[in-house]
């Protein structure tokens, strides 16, 4: 680990344009490292980052760089530009090169290539190694993941050494989130540093340290992804543990206040007898019978605090374990698919533009299928025309199961009306049972009554699923095109959780791996060429 300090925030906060804090008393060092910043969707990430750019002023505290900081946002590559050089924000600085190298330069040039004298040769290798050529590719002919790559390349061309990069792998192919991280690596070597804000596991593994931001402020990992996964896997088991030691507690103390119930009234009982055989003066039984009534009642109260006692530890710490393991599901039907019967039907299907190779292959039964390639490559053409929204230029694709499109815009659900009102009319049940179906896709009664387009991404998405599979039943297709963008890793967590409940068939277009690991895929189709081919998982 590097003991060079690039940046270094003390006691930093942030109030909203409403006064509410953000966050308040941030102080860290940010070395010559690739650091991940992880955290809920609405923490702050994003404004951490532009703070620590100078983009943003802190409302306390203050941020001190020590070396040129520059961010690459979420939406970066942009539009309207006359050149890849324009898009990457190179242009100034080659130019100036380019005036010096022809022995035409100025005082003014010099400072601008702050000594990147391989600024030229730089720039035509990452271009390569993107694929992108500025002699065949214009700006208008490029894709979102194309644009914010050459952002990215425009980064680490350039004169800063500390890097803020805001959510950098959203829009990459799987080749070119390899590139990003080989890139990452590089920067590293040189002794520079980076703050990777993302929810893309892969990327964050490769990380040397972990920032986890949250209302309680800054959490400090000394790893990447995989020492965060595994102490949140041992703090799960700690909490899980207390759970059933709080429900074994509760067990064993209503059996001792039973026990102790029934010795009182076997004492009360002898008590009784003696009375009525007299064998005991009336005045000493009537004040061991008032002794009894009297101890009795506040033996009964005492059991009462101890009942309520032990019921609310088990409460609580049910509720610590609810929080730490979100996981939503799919109402439950007694729907199978057919394992015999064809499930996708691909004859010789050309779409109207992005591959000419037909593509023919059935599936059989309950699949589970990844559209993978390069973006461009038209994964997302052929989910349309799976869903029926784009007609084939040649061939058919055909399933007896009801098709539904989520996309990455959520268009399924309207943001100004709450989600209970969208799944009372569609499913056409009682106020209760849809009440109970959002609940199972974790969305409680306050979410439930909301606009949903004031609800969290992860929320967004789950409610857009759930009214997706009330559309078509419990042995329809799902089909999701990137369902991950956006979300932070416990949204992403919770969506991998409720997909795995679902029962019908699905197909996902996605570039993260570790998303669809956890998918229990049975197949890939992916760009082979100028068509597709399938592969079994």
């Amino acid at each position: 680990m590097s003991d060079t300090t690039l940046v270094t925030l003390n006691r930093v906060a942030y109030f909203l344009p409403d006064g509410r804090p953000l966050f308040t008393d941030l102080s860290v060092a940010l070395p010559a490292e690739t650091i991940g910043l992880i955290g809920r969707n609405g923490s702050g990430k994003t404004m951490l980052g532009r703070l620590i750019a100078g983009d943003l002023q802190p409302a306390f505290g203050h941020v001190q760089r020590h070396v040129r900081v520059k961010r690459v946002q979420q939406d970066a590559g942009q539009y309207g530009a006359s050149s890849l050089a324009d898009i990457a924000g190179v242009t100034p600085a080659l130019a100036a090169l380019r005036r010096l190298q022809a022995g035409e330069g100025s005082t003014e040039d010099l400072e601008r290539i702050a000594e990147r004298w391989d600024l030229e040769a730089r720039w035509q290798e990452l271009l390569l190694q993107a694929g992108l050529d500025e002699t065949r590719d214009t700006p208008d002919t490029l894709s979102g993941g194309q644009r914010m790559l050459l952002a990215l390349i425009g980064a680490f061309c350039s004169d800063a050494r500390f890097l803020v990069l805001d959510e950098p792998s959203n829009y990459l192919d799987r080749r070119h989130r390899a590139l990003l991280a080989t890139l990452l690596a590089r920067w590293r070597e040189a002794g520079h540093g980076a703050l990777v804000i993302s929810h893309d596991r892969a990327l964050l593994a490769q990380t040397d340290r972990t920032l986890e931001l949250s209302a309680h402020g800054l959490r400090r990992y000394g790893g990447g992804w995989d020492l965060v996964q595994q102490q949140r896997e041992a703090e799960l088991a700690a909490i899980a543990a207390r759970h059933e030691q709080a429900r074994a507690a509760r067990h064993r103390g209503r059996i001792r206040i039973q026990q102790e119930a029934e010795r009182a009234l076997r004492r009360n009982s002898r008590g009784e007898r003696e009375r009525s055989t007299g064998s005991q003066s009336k005045l000493l039984l009537n004040a061991m019978r008032d002794r009894a009534e009297g101890s009795s009642g506040r033996r009964t109260e005492r059991h009462r605090e101890q009942r309520e006692t032990l019921d609310r530890e088990v409460m609580d710490s049910w509720s610590k374990l609810e929080q730490a393991v979100e996981r939503p599901a799919f109402p439950r039907t007694d729907a199978k698919v057919p394992a015999g019967r064809n499930s996708l039907v691909f004859d010789a299907l050309v779409a109207p533009w992005s591959w000419r190779a037909p593509f023919s292959w059935a599936a059989r039964g309950a699949v589970r299928v990844a559209i993978g390639g390069p973006n461009g490559c038209g994964k997302t053409t052929l989910l349309r025309i799976m869903a029926g929204q784009l007609a084939a230029s040649s061939g058919s694709f055909q399933t007896p199961h009801r098709p539904m499109l989520v996309d990455q815009t959520l268009a399924l659900i309207d943001p100004l009306r709450s989600l209970l009102e969208q799944v009372l009319a569609q499913a056409r049940v009682s106020e209760c049972e849809a009440r109970h179906w959002l609940g199972l896709a974790g969305i409680g009664a306050d979410g439930a009554r909301r606009p949903a387009g004031t609800l969290s991404g992860g929320q967004q998405m789950r409610g857009a699923l759930l009214c997706a599979a009330l559309q078509v039943s419990g042995t329809g297709l799902l089909l999701l095109d990137e369902p991950t963008n956006h979300l932070d890793l416990a949204a992403t967590e919770a969506l991998e959780a409720m997909l795995d409940s679902w029962q019908g068939l699905l197909v996902v277009v996605s570039h993260d791996e570790a998303f669809l690991r956890r998918l229990r895929l049975t197949h890939r189709i992916e760009r082979d060429g100028d068509g597709w081919r399938v592969q079994e998982v």
